[in-house]
């Protein structure tokens, strides 16, 4: 904690509001992800192809996904520079994730039932 306090206070302005810039698109970038995957869920729809390849004639529902709001909204922009949110074992960590913040709000509305 003490490193990250001295490095903050040696930088400039500048530099601050870049991290802080870099941040925004990364919670923007997870946010987006998240909504897309709960999206998918929703709907029973797979999130990826038998082939993922970029080739393939289907890319997955995921990928298309975000296709589809690109040609929405050309000015969409899923990704940032450091978090692409396209990685199978990030989306498939979000489920496990959503899933466990499901399974506990289930336990606790259970708990709170009167039998």
């Amino acid at each position: 904690k003490q490193w990250y306090q001295r490095r903050v206070r040696d930088m400039n302005a500048e530099q601050i509001a870049e991290i802080n810039e870099s941040v925004r698109k990364n919670r923007d970038a997870l946010m987006k992800t998240m909504m897309a995957v709960l999206y998918l869920a929703k709907q029973n729809f797979p999130l990826h192809s038998h082939d993922g390849s970029d080739e393939s004639e289907s890319q997955g529902g995921f990928r298309e996904l975000i296709k589809l709001m690109k040609d929405i909204n050309p000015t969409f922009e899923f990704s940032s520079r450091s978090f692409a949110g396209t990685n199978p074992d990030i989306q498939n960590e979000l489920i496990e994730l959503i899933g466990n913040a499901v399974y506990k709000e289930i336990l606790s509305e259970v708990s709170q039932c009167d039998y």
